[in-house]
């Protein structure tokens, strides 16, 4: 038996499924009930795992999701846009039934923003509503016509707002005029459950191996990266470069950038969906890490990097620029400037103790401030105060894996 709060999480995408298992998981073990609502992205990769000692409903979009994903770039993605987004009402109309049985509810993500907060202003009077900003302004707001207005409702209908960068709550402050009492530093949690799911494998070569992993967008600075390989190549360094990931862009024009600058033999590109285990092997056979991103509040791929022990060279932006600074695993360059990024690359894969040093502190930082079990502590502390001290009394904690 706990007192400790029964939580409904919200994720219908899966936006951040590694995230939300790491927090999820270590909540379960700190004496909370989890109900994780989310869709079949989950299952088909952190549910594949095995792992999770949280509750997982798959609840929205079972028929339709994957089969937007692939109809991407197709002249059927319009139509399955229109069946998600009925899905999603759907969805989220059911759940409001099931908010009842929670003592709150915990918002990881909000995929269609007009009609969520329609939502949380409905959920909100029968209980209360924490929110995770994990951007700002999600990257793809503009492009679905979401202004300033609506993200500013939203953030001050959430009774708490947790952040994972300083950067993201001084926005919301100055953008948007939250209160400074409504937010809450969190740091972002690493990735722990990467640990031991792959095992370093040995290559032939003595060429390092960069890596630049996770869901494509335009602000991830992929560009950058190519002409930094370029510069290298220019400078005789010899590499490797890994693209990794699914896109939200086309890939078309970074595919065309590497052969005009003549890297089809240093660069290799894995579009798609890679699964948790191919993640972690890929990681543990980078040499580095590199994240050339144009605009950031947190990156799930650094942490990813930091809990295995793998050196970043990254832009100086956002909360990047903090955590590589707070934990000291890595190096830092200008946004936008290739032949910066060139140079840190070159400077910490020629310096094998800068590097070390960088991996070793790296790892320390997953085990300790950023360790998933640190982070639900402090998430428990502000649902505990969205609860008023308390909750509605006994609840028996099951583990049933749904």
């Amino acid at each position: 038996m706990s007192t400790e709060p029964r939580v409904i999480m919200t994720d219908p995408s899966g936006s951040a499924a590694p995230y939300i298992h790491n927090l999820a998981n270590a909540l379960t073990d700190a004496g909370c009930q989890v109900d994780l609502y989310t869709g079949p992205y989950w299952m088909n990769t952190i549910g594949k795992l095995k792992q999770h000692i949280y509750s997982a409903h798959v609840f929205f979009y079972k028929n339709s999701q994957l089969r937007a994903y692939a109809a991407r770039g197709t002249t059927f993605s319009g139509f399955w846009k229109v069946i998600r987004l009925v899905s999603h009402i759907f969805g989220m109309t059911r759940l409001l039934f099931r908010c009842r049985e929670a003592d709150l509810v915990h918002i990881q993500f909000l995929p269609v923003p007009t009609f969520d907060l329609l939502w949380m202003k409905i959920t909100k009077r029968m209980r209360p509503v924490v929110l995770t900003v994990h951007d700002l302004l999600p990257p793809e707001a503009d492009a679905v016509g979401v202004g300033h207005g609506v993200w500013s409702e939203i953030y001050h209908t959430a009774g708490k707002l947790i952040v994972h960068a300083k950067c993201t709550a001084k926005g919301l402050q100055e953008e948007f005029g939250v209160a400074p009492e409504k937010i809450v530093h969190i740091p972002h949690p690493a990735m722990e459950h990467l640990q031991g799911l792959a095992t370093e494998q040995p290559d032939a070569s003595s060429v390092p191996r960069i890596l630049f992993f996770g869901q494509l967008r335009a602000n991830k600075g992929l560009d950058v990266l190519l002409d930094a390989i370029a510069e290298l190549k220019r400078k005789e360094v010899n590499v490797k470069l890994l693209v990794a990931g699914a896109s939200r862009v086309d890939v078309e024009i970074y595919e065309v950038q590497a052969q005009r600058l003549q890297l089809q033999d240093t660069v290799e590109f894995r579009w798609g969906l890679v699964s948790e285990r191919e993640a972690a092997g890929m990681f543990l056979n980078a040499t580095l890490i590199v994240l050339p991103y144009r605009r950031i509040d947190q990156s799930g791929v650094a942490l990813a990097a930091c809990a295995l022990g793998r050196a970043i060279v990254a832009s100086r932006v956002g909360g990047l620029e903090e955590l590589i600074e707070e934990a000291g695993c890595g190096a830092l360059v200008p946004p936008n400037e290739p032949v910066a990024l060139a140079d840190a690359i070159e400077r910490v894969l020629s310096t094998l103790e800068l590097r070390r040093t960088y991996e070793e502190n790296g790892k320390r930082y997953a085990n300790t401030i950023a360790s998933p079990s640190e982070m639900a502590k402090k998430t428990l502390e502000v649902y505990r105060e969205v609860c008023g001290g308390d909750t509605r009394g006994e609840i028996s904690i099951s583990n049933e894996q749904k």
